[in-house]
């Protein structure tokens, strides 16, 4: 996982019978959560009673076939931050796959 400014890169391995776009859509879900939970969201509710969301509509999602290209993806997350001049991010909710450890 990379955190950036105005986006945020993973790789993560899908559950069968979930969608790459189900996954974003829970992904946006659980943050707006815990942004309300901590009191960080940037919005408050408006005037027709609804929370604005500070997410852009969809995400892009790319499924990966092979030990290689998830490892490729990996290497790409993990130094996207330090491309773009940010130091390179540790997360303690990231865990290793078996696939990454094998290739």
């Amino acid at each position: 996982m990379a955190v950036m400014p105005d986006h945020v890169h993973l790789v993560v391995d899908v559950v069968p019978g979930m969608t790459g776009r189900s996954v974003i859509v829970r992904l946006k879900s659980a943050a707006t959560r815990a942004m309300n939970d901590t009191g960080i969201h940037l919005y408050r509710v408006d005037s027709s009673g609804r929370m604005p969301t500070p997410w852009a509509r969809g995400g892009w999602d790319r499924f990966l076939h092979t030990e290689s290209e998830v490892a490729g993806a990996v290497r790409y997350v993990e130094s996207n931050p330090e491309r773009s001049g940010m130091p390179r991010q540790a997360w303690r909710c990231v865990t290793e796959s078996a696939v990454t450890r094998r290739v």
